[in-house]
């Protein structure tokens, strides 16, 4: 039996020059692997590209269309989850205290994006023993993968570019979840 793919990227299928070349590229030899292909962008804007012709890829805008993570107040809930906490915890000895609140916003952030791929995950019945969970960049949505999944079930791949791996000055990455 082939297995699903859920291939998560910042804004393909819509205007997004740079993934829009390289997963286009890629796009028919993913379908042809996979039994089904499920593109989940974070971010629907600009023009949708047409993947009729793509029979077993379907687009989920449920990432981007969720306004929790796009909204601080949406972000209150999940503040102090037991998960959200025990990963800032993890974080305090790897970071200055200056960016202990943005830690925990991005720890708020996989929490929340760990939700929703439960979410995910259940409404296309996914297999997790029988899925490829593929993040276009190594970055925060990779993070909240890696913690969702169940463990020991399903694989996790990453695109990695060099603004993934190493650290960009003046921009807060705990290396510790890469």
């Amino acid at each position: 039996m082939k297995k699903d793919l859920l291939l998560f990227t910042t804004l393909f299928p819509y205007d997004a020059v740079t993934e829009s070349v390289f997963v286009m590229s890629e796009l028919e030899e993913l379908c042809r692997c996979f039994r089904r292909v499920i593109i989940i962008p974070e971010i629907s804007k600009g023009e949708l590209r047409d993947l009729s012709s793509f029979t077993n890829v379907t687009v989920d805008t449920s990432r981007a269309l969720s306004t929790d993570h796009r909204h601080p107040l949406g972000k209150l809930p999940s503040a102090l989850h037991p998960s959200v906490l025990k990963q800032l915890v993890k974080s305090l000895p790897h970071i200055p205290a200056n960016k202990i609140p943005a830690a925990w916003s991005m720890a708020i952030n996989r929490h929340r994006i760990g939700s929703n791929l439960k979410d995910i995950i259940k409404r296309h019945s996914i297999d997790c023993d029988n899925a490829v969970f593929y993040t276009f960049w190594f970055d925060h949505i990779t993070e909240a993968i890696a913690l969702a999944i169940p463990p020991d079930h399903g694989s996790l791949v990453s695109g990695a570019h060099g603004h993934d791996i190493y650290q960009t000055p003046g921009v807060l990455k705990i290396h510790r979840y890469r």
